[in-house]
Formats: structure tokens, sequence, C-alpha cells
């Protein structure tokens, strides 16, 4: 409150001031009668200064309405990201208590994955043996009509035996596998 009065005090000695000054600038510029002439350019002067004045504290105005309405804009823009986030965060938290769910099912879901990757391993070799006698005629057939590609004729057989051999190999594991599995049960 003495703070209020205080300001109060100070804004009025300085309109005070301001007004003082003004009377004398007034008297000293306007001393004789010869000088009265110049009140007209002199008040022209000022309304151009008044005028001068208001459009820059419109433009002002009017700069910081555009400022506010822009914040508000802002803001407005921020609410619906908050509440798009907030749906976006539930939707994980969904996610992540089905997901836990899912984790106990863990051990039955990897036995199906080894079941499909056994199975495919299957198809695999099935689409291989099938695709055996074709590809030794065209083997033959290559080696019949240009000789000169028995290089290649070779590499392939050799593929092929390779193949064989790695099947063999697998198959005496296996049968090591299930013959030990058995015994020990």
């Amino acid at each position: 409150p003495s703070h209020t009065i205080m300001n109060g005090e100070s804004e009025q000695s300085e309109g005070r001031a301001l007004s003082d000054n003004a009377r004398i600038l007034i008297e000293k510029r306007f001393r004789d009668a010869s000088s009265l002439d110049e009140v007209s350019v002199f008040q022209q002067q000022y309304k151009r200064h008044l005028a001068l004045t208001e459009a820059q504290l419109t433009s002002l105005m009017q700069r910081d309405l555009d400022n506010v309405a822009k914040a508000m804009n802002t803001i407005g823009m921020s609410e619906s990201t908050m509440e798009k986030l907030r749906g976006d965060f539930s939707e994980m938290q969904e996610q992540l208590k089905m997901s836990k769910s899912q984790l106990g099912k863990y051990e039955h879901i990897k036995k199906i994955n080894v079941a499909n990757r056994n199975i495919q391993t299957t198809l695999s070799r099935i689409e291989n043996f099938h695709s055996i006698p074709q590809r030794v005629k065209r083997l033959q057939g290559a080696l019949e009509e240009t000789p000169n590609s028995l290089m290649v004729v070779y590499k392939e057989t050799q593929d092929l035996e390779d193949w064989r051999d790695e099947l063999i190999e697998e198959v005496k594991g296996s049968r090591r596998s299930s013959t030990t599995s058995s015994g020990q049960a």
C-alpha cells in the first residue's frame, strides 16, 4: 500500500515536471507576437508527431495481439498433441500387459517355431529330392551336347554329392540321438 502511494506521488511529480517543461517550451517559442504565426506550424508538427505515435502504438498492439493469437493456437495444438500422446501411452500399456501375458506361452511358441523350421527344412529337401532326376538329365544333356561343359557338369555333380553326404550324416546323427534318448528313457 505505501509503495502504491509512493508510485502515485512519483507519477504526479513527473506529470507536473512534464507540464512545467511544456509550459516553458511554449513560453520561449511564442514570446513575441511575430512567433504567434508559427502556432499553426507548431500545431501541425505535434499533430503529425501524435499521429505517428498513435500508429506506432497501434502497430505494437496489433503485433502483441498477433503474438497472443499464435500463442493460443500453439497451446491448442499442444493440448491435442498431449491428448494423442496420452492415448498412445495407454495403448502401449495395454500392449505391454498383453506381451507380459504372452511371455508365459514362450516355451510353447518356441516349440512351434522349431517345428516350423523342421517343416521348412523337410519341404526344401523334398523339393531337392524331386528335382534330382531333372537335374541329372539336364547335366547329361549338357555333357552330350557340349563336351566342353565338363567342368560345370562336374561342379554341379559335386554339389549334389555334397548334399547327399550331408543328408546321410544328418540321418546318422539323428539315429544316434534317438537311440541315446530312448536308451535313457
